[in-house]
């Protein structure tokens, strides 16, 4: 007989309405283990970029960062956030952006991983997907790759192809429900993609990457300067290896870039190289250590 899932009577408290289902998506390894409820005198608050006042007395309360922002740790029972100092908290869990788009094993590269094959269906050069349109160092990146070549931007920002979705807009393209699977189906055909965060930030490695690594295309990278506690920087393009360049990081990536694009051997090679560090799922992806984490929360009591 199997073990039922045990029940949380937990509420949401967030800067938007939230529901159970998006903010544990692609977490089956939690959802099989907790049945979530929203009923009255909940045993957990759960607060996201959320900072105005608990409306429960005597809960234990949990503060998720979902965006790049500093917790408070001492208002809180139990953390997750981006920053890489988890040794010195037991009841905090780094939890990056990206974890919640992937599945660990998706990313692992077995032997029917076919570089040549995947080599052959990049039709296109490199695609540029971002709503914001205020002005980065994302944008000044786009700007100066375009001027080797065309890159592909369906986004609100430097757009000048259509929408990622068909016979959608752009704002409804952004907001879809399955906007992630169709922005990698949109990645596909791409050999590069501009994966910049919205802003740099050590830990913060959002979803941008995976969803490029997803697509099977090389993820031009800039944002986490740790990135490489997450994944195998040998298998993306890497702003952060050229820190000492004297080019400046940004244009030695454009020239990899060119260069990756001129000569399909060196381009097979990187795709080759493992996502994740050893070819194996980094600790903070690994669903058995997630599930530690939540099971020592939802199990505590107030003290």
């Amino acid at each position: 007989m199997s073990k039922l899932p045990v029940k949380i009577n937990l509420l949401l408290r967030n800067d938007q309405k939230s529901s159970i289902e998006p903010v544990f998506k692609n977490l089956s390894y939690i959802t099989n283990n907790f049945e979530f409820i929203e009923g009255e005198n909940p045993d957990f608050v759960m607060f996201f970029n959320y900072r105005k006042e608990c409306p429960v007395k005597n809960v234990i309360r949990i503060f998720w960062a979902q965006e790049y922002i500093s917790i408070k740790r001492e208002a809180y029972d139990w953390c997750l956030g981006f920053e890489h100092n988890e040794d010195r908290y037991n009841n905090y869990l780094r939890f990056p952006t990206y974890v919640r788009y992937c599945h660990s094993e998706s990313l692992i590269k077995g032997e029917e991983y076919n570089v040549e094959k995947i080599l052959e269906s990049k039709k296109k050069f490199c695609a540029f997907v971002y709503y914001n349109t205020r002005p980065t160092i994302r944008t000044n990146f786009f700007k100066e790759l375009s001027k080797y070549k065309s890159v592909d931007a369906p986004g609100k920002s430097c757009n000048n192809i259509q929408p990622t979705i068909k016979g959608k807009s752009i704002a409804q393209s952004r907001f879809d429900a399955n906007w992630d699977q169709q922005l990698i189906d949109f990645l596909k055909p791409y050999k590069f993609v501009i994966s910049f965060s919205n802003t740099e930030l050590i830990g913060g490695t959002d979803e941008k990457i995976v969803l490029a690594m997803r697509a099977n295309t090389i993820p031009i990278y800039w944002g986490n300067p740790l990135i490489y506690h997450d994944f195998n920087p040998r298998s993306f393009i890497n702003t952060y290896s050229y820190k000492h360049s004297p080019k400046g990081s940004m244009q030695a990536a454009i020239d990899k870039v060119i260069s990756l694009d001129k000569n399909d051997n060196e381009y097979l090679k990187m795709l080759k190289e493992p996502w994740y560090n050893g070819n194996v799922p980094n600790y903070y992806i690994d669903p058995k250590n997630i599930l530690d984490f939540f099971t020592r929360m939802f199990t505590s009591v107030k003290t």
